[in-house]
Order: C-alpha cells, then structure tokens, then sequence
C-alpha cells in the first residue's frame, strides 16, 4: 500500500510546490518576483545627485513627477504623469555637464530629431526632447514591465522563449537600420519586457544619425559598409564591452548595422546558455535543448569579422522563425500536462511568466475542431454536432486555464500596421464579433484585450464606445468563452489595486464602474469609493458623476449634496446635454429624409422601382434621451428631498416640467419624500 506524501509548501506564500518546479522554487513566488518595476541602475558613473522635485516641478509645470526609477552615465530616469491626457510617461534628464559643451545642444537637437523616427510598436517611443529649467530631457513611453536582465535572474530562458523573444528585437533593429539609426549598446538591460509580454527596446540615446551616400537606407545589410557620421567626439567608444563587437572596440567610428547584429548575437547566447560567449566558447547546443541549427545562426552573429558576420537584423529574423515554426522546435518545447504523480518536467522547460508557451498548446484545439468536423460527416445533424465540438472546446479550454501560468488578460495580439498609419478601431471591433460568431473565440477576446488598451491612444472619442458598446459585446463573448470572463475580472482587478494605491484618476474609476455594472457587481464599485472617500477624497470627488447612481441607490444623499455643486447648476447640467441630444437627433433626422430624397430622385432618374430608404430610428432615440433626462432629474430631487432641501426640489420638478411633460417629473418630489420615508 502506498501513501501520498503532503506537497512541500513555500515558507513565503504558503501556497503548495509541485514536485516537477526547478529547484524547489514555488512558481507564484517565482512569478511575482519577475513581475516587480524595472530595477533603477547604480551606476558608478552617476555621481551627481539627481535634481529635486522642486527643481523639476519647476521645469516641467505640464508633468506630475511620480519617483525616481533609474539613474546612470547617461543621468537619471523619472516616472512622470502628464495630467492632462492621463499619460504615465518616463522623463529622462541628461547630465548636466554636458551643458558645458558648446556643441552639445546642437548635436542633442540633431539627433533628438533622428530619434524621433522611431516609430515602432517595439521601440520605446520618444514624446518629446529639448531644454527645459537649465535640464536637457526625453520625454519618452513608460514601459510598464522588466528589462531582460531582470527576467534572467529568474532563471535560463527555454528555446521556445528565447526563439520568440529574439525575431521582436530583429524588427526593431531592421526598422532604425532602415531609418539609418544604429543603436550601439543592445544588451538586456536595454531590452524590455512589458506587462503585456511584448519586447521594447529602450536607450537609443547614444545611437548616431547614418550616413545615406553610400548605401540606399532601404538596402542596409545588402549593400557594404555604412559610415557613421562624426557626431561625437574623437575615437570615443560607445556602449558596453561585453556586449560589443570587435570594431566597435577597436575602431568606434568605423561601424555599421553589423555591430548590431554582433551585440544581438551575444544577448541571443545568454539567452541560451545563461552564459556569454567569451574566448572559446562552446556552440548554444551544446550548453542548452535548443535546435543544432540554431548553433549557425547564432555563430554568424558572433563572427569577429564583420564581412563574414549576417548582414542585416531581418536576415536573423527569417532565419530564427524558420526554425521556431519548425516541427522539431514545438515537439522539443512543449509543455506536457500531467498529474502530479506522472509529471517530470526537467527544470530549464518550468513554466516561466514569459507566455510564449501558450503558443504549444494550440495543438488542442486544433484536434477538437478535426473531431468537430468528423462529426459533422457521421452524425445527420451537422450544426448539433457542431455545437458539441464547440462545448468540449471550451470543457478543454477551462481545464487548460487551471494549468496555464498566463493571465486570461495577457494581450498576446496586435494589429499589422503599416509604418506611419494608424489601426483601424472599428475594423478590430468588427473582427471581434465576427470571430466570436466563428467560434474561434480566443482570438475576439485578443481583439477585445487590445482595443481596450489602445483604443484611446489613437482617438480619445472612444471612451464612450469602450464603455458600452465595445463592453456589451465583450461580456457576450463571455457568456460564451469563460476565459474572455476572467479576464475582464482581472483588468477590474488591476485597475482597482491601483486606485487602492493611490495610483488612480477618475477616468479609471469610471472604467472600474462600467464593467463592475456590465459583471453585475455594483457593490465592489461602491467598497471602491469608501476606500478612495477615506484615502484619496479629492479622487473621490472627481469621480462623482460617474458614481451618482450608485450612491443615489447606496443611500449616500448627504455626500452626495456637498459636491455635486449648487443644485441648479447641477440640473443646467443635465438640461444641457438634453438640449444637444435633441438637437443632434434633429439633425439626424433631417439627414435621414435629405438621404432618402437623394435615393428617390436617383431610382427616377434610372427607372428603378426604390424600395429601401435609411431607417427611422428617431423614436427609439428620442425615448433614450428623455429616459436619461428624466433619470438624472429624479436623482437630483432624490437627493434634494432625502437632505432637507424640498423647495429646490420642487423647483426643479417645475422646471423640468415645462421641459417635458412627463408624469415621472410631475410626481417626482412626492415619489422620492416616499421613497426615503419622509
């Protein structure tokens, strides 16, 4: 008779530690700690102090500086806020020694320019630059996420991760190379990982404008040699020893994209070995489960002359996604689902945060839906066969969700754009729904992830849609895709441990309260306010108008009274926007009959017979619109009667009566004395 020994369990979190986890490191733990902000250098070369928050309050009046979050030779790095479009944002403040040169400010303008043109979704993207209070600065994204450095101090990448990670560092290079931009200092620490598990490349603050004369920007890595113009003093090296190329030591201002691809050669074997490539040193498969054809490309990156070295970032691309797609790269990678007594996963292949290995488990349902199809043929009734397909689907999706490490809210897609055009929102939402109605359901919740992340960046107008439209067909999708459920639940919970902390604007509690309305749990939103009411009472009383209703229903008349403003300020408010309403109703409607004419005239004119015409749905907007006057009305008085002040309430009714003739406003100060017992 055997016996079943008791899980060990992690001293820290408590939680149970499976007997495959490498080392016996408890895997939440593990996660959590990779997870935490990027780490802030201390570098050596950093001996000024970094300049007060007066100082840079005073200089930047359009930012709210949040804390420091990293310094070194090239200055100090701040988490800032610009208020006015609720941007987290990174300020960078150059040494102030180099103010000394006379030179410096020219050539910082020459080449904040050049980096301007860094427009890529794997670049980190500079706002601004210039000289502000006596600091020169880049304004530049936040990334909110780790470098990679960090993320290997958990533990050796798998092939998988490191073949997933390198092609996204690829595009990046390829596009500065092709805007002629060297980066001359990739290592990890210049490599981000954000949250959202994509690869941003940061500090192209040393990179130097290209040269075009001798070699067409659009053929880097085909033509020869790229000179470097003379933009920085005399034989000064640029960049970190370990991680740069033969020439680059030897002769800095002689180098081209090749010295690029060297550095990424070197950051691809430390992905891999969990070692760098110094002296002799073994190829990648011999240190590491990766592929024996991996071993070529990464050597070629690494040769010592760059004649023989790959010649161009995209040349590495092709080359490693040709091997990651490969039938023997998935076999060797792929995680095995197994009961604890059967599990015997070696340590280097432990699920880590990075969610590439989501991608092996597409072989899933890719087998059900073959079984879907088979069904169809042996059972009479194709759409009943069909349907059950769908349901195991999501039975197998569900149990893959217990063992999957990656968060239902991960955003894993993005939209292909071309360079310089801007993603089609409506197109994304069209998709969304279209996939849904497809079955394929994992790829509408991406479409969903990503709208609702991005969708504001492009156009600020869609706060609106987010909130309603965008959100009722995401909680369908998850009526039908308990995944695409949870994840909403886990954006709800992120945004609201960030107002927890202090992290939060109204906009966000506004965001927190449609889907806690849209999930059915208005009471997690009204324990969110008594939280911001006792910590953060400014941010409560920004956010009133999105939670009137809510408190109105929670009883919170007196609170209510002291700040939605004077009363009949309130209610011009509400009498405002129903003007505008009517008004664009009006002008809809004469756009409507102006349309119809134009159909009309056209069937005559060609002998048609014109049996469509656009449809009226003036009735149906007009009752929305009273509904929503009358709706905030009976709020105001609610609050009016329910804290003393009846003859204002009354007030109102009669206002709002001559406005609309409604029996609700007519009887609205004796319903509400009723309601709240006076």
């Amino acid at each position: 008779m055997s016996t079943i020994s008791e899980p060990k369990r992690c001293p820290k979190c408590g939680g149970p530690i499976p007997a495959e986890a490498p080392q016996g490191l408890c895997p939440r733990c593990l996660l959590q700690q990779v997870c935490v902000p990027t780490e802030a250098g201390n570098s050596a070369s950093a001996k000024s102090a970094p300049p007060t928050h007066e100082e840079l309050a005073a200089a930047f009046p359009q930012l709210e500086i949040l804390e420091l979050i990293g310094q070194g030779g090239m200055g100090f790095v701040f988490k800032a806020r610009q208020p006015k479009i609720e941007r987290l944002v990174a300020l960078k403040i150059l040494p102030q020694s180099l103010a000394a040169d006379p030179a410096f400010a020219e050539r910082f303008t020459r080449e904040g320019r050049v980096l301007a043109r860094l427009n890529h979704p794997n670049i980190v993207t500079l706002h601004d630059f210039g000289e502000a209070g006596g600091f020169f600065y880049l304004l530049m994204e936040f990334v909110d996420g780790v470098n990679l450095r960090q993320a290997m101090k958990v533990g050796r990448f798998t092939p998988a991760q490191a073949l997933a990670v390198v092609p996204m560092i690829c595009e990046a290079l390829q596009f500065a190379h092709n805007e002629g931009i060297l980066h001359r200092d990739i290592k990890p620490e210049n490599i981000l990982l954000d949250s959202k598990g994509r690869v941003k490349i940061a500090d192209f603050g040393i990179a130097k404008l290209v040269e075009a004369e001798e070699s067409p920007l659009g053929q880097l890595g085909t033509a020869g040699p790229v000179p470097v113009a003379n933009l920085t003093k005399a034989g000064k090296v640029l960049g970190t020893p370990q991680y740069m190329a033969p020439e680059q030591l030897e002769h800095p201002q002689d180098v081209d994209q090749r010295a690029d691809i060297y550095s990424l050669g070197v950051v691809f074997y430390e992905m891999l070995t969990g070692e760098l490539p110094l002296g002799r040193f073994a190829p990648p498969s011999e240190k590491s489960t990766v592929d024996p054809r991996v071993d070529e490309v990464v050597l070629r990156t690494l040769e010592k002359e760059r004649e023989r070295r790959t010649k161009s970032a995209g040349e590495v691309k092709t080359q490693v996604e040709t091997i990651a797609s490969s039938t023997s790269i998935a076999a060797a990678n792929r995680p095995v689902i197994a009961s604890a007594a059967t599990a015997q996963l070696k340590p280097d292949r432990f699920w880590r945060w990075f969610g590439v290995v989501v991608l092996a488990l597409m072989a899933i349902p890719v087998a059900i839906a073959i079984l879907g199809m088979l069904a169809g043929i042996v059972i009479p009734s194709f759409a009943k066969a069909r349907h059950r397909a769908q349901a195991n689907h999501q039975q197998q999706l569900a149990l893959l969700a217990v063992t999957n490490p990656v968060p239902a809210s991960a955003e894993t897609w993005s939209p292909a754009v071309a360079p310089g055009s801007m993603p089609d929102l409506q197109k994304i939402l069209g998709e969304a729904k279209d996939f849904m109605s497809k079955g394929t359901y994992e790829e509408a919740l991406q479409r969903h992830i990503w709208y609702h992340n991005h969708a504001l960046e492009i156009d600020p107008a869609q706060t609106g849609v987010r909130l309603s439209f965008a959100l009722s067909d995401w909680m369908e999708l998850g009526r039908r895709y308990p995944r695409a459920k949870q994840a909403l639940i886990e954006i709800r919970d992120n945004k609201t441990r960030e107002i927890a902390q202090g992290r939060g604007y109204s906009e966000m509690v506004q965001e927190v309260q449609a889907i806690n309305h849209a999930l059915q749990d208005d009471d997690a939103t009204y324990a969110l306010f008594q939280t911001i009411r006792e910590k953060d009472p400014k941010l409560a009383e920004q956010s009133y108008f999105y939670l009137e209703t809510l408190l109105v229903s929670k009883g919170e008349y007196q609170w209510c009274f002291s700040h939605m403003g004077a009363p009949q300020g309130r209610f011009n408010m509400i009498r405002q926007s129903f003007d505008m309403e009517r008004d664009s109703q009006k002008r809809m409607a004469e756009m409507r009959q102006k349309t119809a004419q134009q159909l009309a005239a056209m069937s005559q004119q060609h002998g048609l017979t014109n049996s469509w015409s656009p449809p009226d749905t003036s009735a149906m907007m007009k009752k929305s619109a009273e509904d929503r006057f009358v709706g905030h009305t009976l709020q105001l008085i609610e609050i009016l009667v329910a804290t003393s002040h009846k003859p204002e309430a009354e007030g109102i009714r009669d206002q709002a009566v001559n406005i609309l003739d409604d029996p609700r406003l007519k009887s609205s100060v004796d319903d509400a004395a009723q309601k709240i017992g006076n």
